[in-house]
């Protein structure tokens, strides 16, 4: 269900018209992206400055989200189609912490480069946010 929240909330977004319907959104189409940095669960950063002229598809997810693990093998195959484009990079963007997605992407897998809540001994993950 959030996936498809975010997936309409996003659609919405980019034909310029706000869940109120009003419009507001058109601000942000064209608009930059924020600076932002993360790490992944493999200990490497990821910002908006070593991304830029990338394209990057965004996931959000957690791990008790049963229509986002069911859309994993979906996203798999994507990375897949994609796996010669450098210019295009997937983001899963979690809600669980490090040691939580560590164990779930130990049976499950999911080849996008997974962004935890929290790594060991980082007080705050998601920076330039909000």
């Amino acid at each position: 269900m959030l996936s498809y929240f975010i997936f309409t909330f996003v659609l919405k977004c980019i034909k310029g018209v706000s869940a109120q319907g009003d419009g507001s959104s058109n601000k942000l189409i064209g608009s930059m992206l924020p600076d932002f940095e993360y790490v992944t669960m493999k200990g490497e950063k990821v910002s908006s400055k070593s991304l830029a002229g990338k394209v990057i598809v965004l996931n959000f997810w957690f791990i008790a989200c049963k229509p986002c693990v069911a859309e994993m093998p979906m996203l798999n195959d994507m990375v897949q189609q994609y796996k010669d484009k450098p210019e295009v990079v997937f983001l899963a963007l979690s809600f669980d912490k490090c040691d939580q997605v560590k164990q779930f992407l130990e049976k499950t897998k999911f080849n996008y480069q997974a962004i935890p809540e929290r790594l060991p001994g980082q007080e705050v993950m998601y920076t330039g946010i909000g």
